[in-house]
């Protein structure tokens, strides 16, 4: 017969180790461990792109330039052209180290944070299809120029989590912001987070306040002209500029067939509301969007950060609810707005250390693993398109195909 004191002993321990989960270190090295193989994993998968001539959107959109005249989103191109040029190295390989260091710097970092954060949610919220998985689990919506962004974000967020502003810092900060609001007219959705880590940052007294004045005219100045210059410009452009930016392209040896996405989309831009919203919600399901948000926030919902933080949900909101009216990738924008609250939650999480968890009996304890599990591995958001049927199975049918 087994002892009775062995039997409350190991349900002891088996409730002490479920109470810790997303506490303890065990949680903290599996969540990185995960992150980084969806990262290295990411970086691979596209370089068979790269190998195949490049993507026409995830490649075509970085490589977009001024050959036929100002475009909301040439200035990384025209940089990256001028430096194949100058070197000599293959455009499209150049393009493709340029997204990785980019997309390095952002996810290595959030990593780093994610080290310091002690909470319950850490797998669910951490691991979840809204965040950094959301690439691995939909390729299609990976390496697009939001990453220079969330690049941008991420080095200043950590600024303000070490508690250290120094100019040489913010340097690379600044840059990343230039380049990405001059490569992408719609990367004015990162000016109001941009406002509120600065100001959270003022908060803190890391900047005087002629430095957050300072810091907070340069982004509201980057960001406002780029958006004036594209309205500007590109309202009234025309196809000969697509044909231009696809000639410098193939003079440098690349194949015409990545001209086929985003490069021809860049000039005439609609702005047709009414129309836009029709052809998504109506014409194509894109109404399912709508109950995919609300799923995909259930971990904030559940610990209560929508509920303590209702002004700072609905800034972000508003930051991207422009791409919503007038943008295609919905599973994108959705995507954009959770790494925006998820790194607003990883920055409180980090200045404020452990949550521990109340004492439940096992059972209980291990309800809260086993929906996170299934929180994590069983869904998806596309990034276009594709549903209702293309949000089932996520990680859990990624890892499946490979066996």
């Amino acid at each position: 017969m087994s002892d009775p004191k062995t039997n409350t002993s190991r349900l002891s321990k088996l409730n002490h180790q479920l109470d810790q989960f997303g506490l303890n270190k065990f949680s903290s090295n599996t969540v990185s461990l995960v992150l980084f193989i969806s990262f290295l994993y990411n970086t691979v998968r596209y370089s068979s792109e790269i190998f195949a001539g490049g993507h026409p959107y995830l490649t075509g959109d970085w490589l977009i330039n001024y050959a036929g005249g100002y475009s909301g989103r040439g200035l990384n191109g025209q940089l990256l052209l001028q430096f194949s040029n100058l070197t000599g190295f293959n455009l499209l390989w150049v393009a493709y180290f340029e997204q990785i260091g980019i997309y390095s710097i952002y996810v290595l970092i959030v990593i780093t944070l994610l080290r310091k954060v002690h909470d319950k949610f850490l797998w669910m919220i951490s691991l979840s299809p809204l965040f950094i998985m959301f690439d691995f689990l939909d390729t299609g919506g990976a390496f697009r120029k939001e990453i220079i962004g969330f690049a941008s974000l991420a080095l200043f967020v950590r600024m303000l989590l070490i508690k250290k502003f120094t100019w040489i810092s913010f340097l690379p900060v600044a840059f990343l912001y230039l380049l990405s609001s001059f490569s992408w007219e719609a990367s004015v959705i990162f000016l109001l987070p941009m406002l509120y880590f600065t100001h959270e940052m003022k908060r803190n007294e890391l900047l005087s306040k002629s430095r957050f004045i300072g810091i907070s005219l340069l982004y509201s100045i980057l960001s406002l002209s780029s958006l004036l210059a594209s309205f500007i410009f590109q309202l009234a452009s025309s196809k000969d500029q697509s044909r231009a930016v696809c000639g410098s392209i193939a003079a440098k040896g690349i194949s015409p067939k990545i001209c086929d996405g985003t490069i021809f989309s860049i000039t005439g831009l609609k702005l047709d509301v009414p129309e836009t919203l029709h052809f998504l919600l109506i014409e194509n399901d894109y109404i399912y969007y709508f109950p995919i948000m609300i799923f995909a926030l259930i971990p904030f919902i559940w610990n209560g950060w929508i509920k303590r933080h209702p002004i700072l949900n609905a800034y972000f909101f508003i930051s991207v609810l422009p791409i919503f009216l007038i943008g295609l990738d919905w599973g994108r924008w959705i995507h954009i707005l959770g790494t925006l609250i998820t790194i607003a939650w990883i920055a409180e999480k980090y200045q404020n250390g452990e949550e521990m968890d109340g004492h439940r009996g096992w059972v209980g304890a291990l309800i809260f693993p086993m929906l996170t599990i299934l929180f994590i591995a069983f869904w998806r958001i596309p990034h276009a398109g594709g549903l209702p049927k293309a949000f089932l199975f996520g990680a859990a049918a990624r890892i499946l195909s490979w066996l």
